[in-house]
């Protein structure tokens, strides 16, 4: 007997299921896994270590429903989370919105780059703890060529 799914991957079973192409009922041909919020891998910081918990198991949810469903899996969370393990940075230990729209401001009016403001927020990958940047992006787009590419 199976068991019953748990709500995520009843969510992820949604989301597959609804992108069908053109009415057809062809499932998407892929599904990634989710990026590490932050970049402090174990960090001690419980708000770090609880995002980080929810987005491992969301990962693994869809890695499993896409296996199950014969649907291609992209393993971002794992590419991410072993580059950051090589080189940790800091946790995003609470999120505020005033750097968010410092941030904002220095993209719009300074014209800064996503890699610009990350570098002066101290983060490698991303540029909030939450948004990828340029290097981030990178590891993403790597995986979803290959994978286009076989």
């Amino acid at each position: 007997m199976t068991s019953p799914m748990t709500g995520r991957e009843t969510s992820v079973v949604a989301c597959l299921s609804s992108s069908s192409t053109a009415g057809q009922g062809q499932a998407f041909g892929w599904i990634s896994s989710l990026g590490p919020i932050g970049e402090a891998p174990g960090s001690a910081d419980p708000y770090q270590r609880r995002l980080n918990d929810l987005v491992a198991q969301l990962s693994m949810a869809i890695r499993e429903t896409a296996l199950q469903h014969g649907t291609d899996y992209i393993p971002f969370h794992e590419q991410l989370s072993a580059q950051i393990a090589a080189s940790p940075g800091k946790a995003l230990a609470k999120f505020r919105f005033l750097p968010i729209y410092g941030d904002t401001f220095r993209y719009f009016v300074l014209r800064q780059t996503s890699d610009e403001i990350g570098a002066a927020n101290g983060w490698k990958f991303h540029v909030d703890g939450v948004h990828l940047n340029r290097r981030g992006g990178m590891i993403l787009a790597e995986l979803v060529q290959d994978f286009l590419d076989s």
